[in-house]
């Protein structure tokens, strides 16, 4: 097996770096929503097309699924 160069070597552990931060970024995005969520008054929910029962099912899902 051949031995990657510096080069290679920086370029896949940057690769691994963007897709982790790309990751963590996207829970967080989810875990902030979802929190926000479920503060919205029902008039507030039925704005946005949904209601108080989809509203806490959504906010109730773990950070990590979409």
């Amino acid at each position: 097996m051949k031995a990657l160069s510096i080069t290679a070597q920086a370029r896949q552990w940057h690769k691994l770096y963007i897709r982790l931060k790309a990751t963590l970024d996207q829970w967080d995005r989810n875990f902030t929503t979802r929190r926000q969520l479920q503060k919205l008054s029902d008039q507030e929910l039925a704005d946005i097309g949904i209601d108080r029962v989809d509203a806490l099912r959504e906010a109730h899902k773990p950070f990590w699924i979409e």
